[in-house]
């Protein structure tokens, strides 16, 4: 028997939405992290139950969110990070669509506290699959916290896929040793059932990041490179045998899997095996972000150019390796590689654009101070 045509009930078309947002615990702290760092925090401490499965919990020392806006902060499609269309040709944050608390309130039990920066008191909103159930006035450290018990409660289907607490854990530590790696004046540090599993507290330099990762042996080697309006910097721990290549990217402070980066590195062939660590500054006009739920994938404008950028650039390292010229952190250098400047259409250049990035130079600008480049 056919069936008609009819309006979904919003707890159950709120639950598909957020399914596509949320996926495990690595992605809700993912989001959360996100907005901790368009809120200029310098400090993001991460604490998992049973691997988030029963509770995770992200505080930072961000702008916070003031006392009135918090109901709106769970509510979908409400953002202060963009006011119209025009805005998503010149995205200048890691968040814009007003998806990821509603998207966590509908499938956990969530509960939020927050001061504003420059508000007197500061406030708790606590919902349950998406119904708030209290807005109160209490008092509260400045910044925002985020805590969401019963992961997928209200979606068992979804909650049995869930992996062990240890494996989520470690995915939870990859995300965050990736960040730390893009972000690392921001103190980042991870616990686990109250167990200390990860802590970049004093550590600024890519380098010792990057070795805390990787090891030290073979030396990790690093090029940065200008093509026009483009920055690349690339950072290599060749494998001595081969073997495959394994790539982190992030576009313009952003943590994505995009093929033509990876199609420009493995186009090296053999020589190119082994781990790198690619930070890509575009204008944003070159660059949609809006084609994934979660954020995680890009599509240039020209994606010819970033080809041959991230190619020209991963092609220095591994010739000047395999030339015995140690290009490593111990005597690093920036290429210019010959290129008309990239088109950046309605956007404008990032570098000019001090009402997106008030400090100047990308999206890694909103912290207090620009990152130290690796020695």
């Amino acid at each position: 028997m056919k069936k008609s045509i009819r309006r979904l009930d919003e707890s159950v078309s709120s639950r598909i939405a957020a399914g596509e947002v949320i996926e495990s615990p690595a992605s809700v702290v993912k989001e959360l992290l996100e907005n901790a760092l368009d809120a200029y925090a310098r400090t993001v401490r991460v604490s998992l139950r049973q691997g988030g499965k029963g509770r995770i919990v992200v505080e930072d020392d961000g702008h916070g969110i003031p006392f009135g806006e918090l109901p709106l902060a769970v509510e979908r499609f409400a953002t202060s990070k963009i006011s119209g269309t025009e805005d998503l040709e010149k995205i200048g944050t890691l968040g814009y669509r007003g998806e990821a608390l509603a998207s966590l309130a509908a499938v956990s039990r969530l509960e939020i506290r927050s001061l504003a920066e420059g508000s007197s008191g500061g406030g708790l909103l606590k919902c349950t699959a998406g119904v708030i159930e209290a807005h109160l006035e209490i008092p509260v450290e400045k910044g925002t916290r985020v805590q969401a018990d019963d992961l997928f409660f209200n979606l068992p289907a979804r909650r049995k896929f869930l992996k062990q607490a240890a494996s989520e854990t470690r995915k939870v530590g990859r995300l965050l040793r990736d960040y730390a790696v893009a972000y690392p004046e921001v103190d980042f540090s991870l616990s686990c059932d109250g167990r200390a599993v990860y802590s970049t507290a004093g550590v600024r330099e890519r380098r010792e990041l990057l070795e805390e990762q990787w090891g030290n042996d073979p030396a990790i080697h690093f090029k940065k490179s200008r093509t026009g309006d483009m920055v690349v910097e690339a950072f290599w721990q060749p494998h001595s045998t081969g073997g495959r290549l394994t790539s982190t990217v992030f576009v313009n402070g952003r943590r994505v899997t995009d093929p033509v980066i990876r199609a420009a590195l493995s186009s090296l062939g053999a020589e190119a095996s082994g781990l790198w660590f690619l930070l890509i500054e575009v204008p944003p006009g070159f660059v949609d972000v809006n084609i994934h739920p979660a954020k995680a994938e890009v599509r240039f404008k020209d994606s010819g150019e970033i080809f041959q950028a991230v190619r020209a650039t991963a092609e220095l390292l591994v010739t000047v390796s395999a030339g015995e010229v140690r290009t490593s952190f111990r005597g690093d250098s920036t290429w210019q590689i010959s290129s008309p400047p990239l088109d950046a259409g309605v956007a404008g250049n990032v570098r000019t654009r001090p009402e997106v990035f008030p400090q100047g130079g990308s999206l890694f600008a909103r912290v207090s101070s620009p990152p130290k480049q690796a020695k």
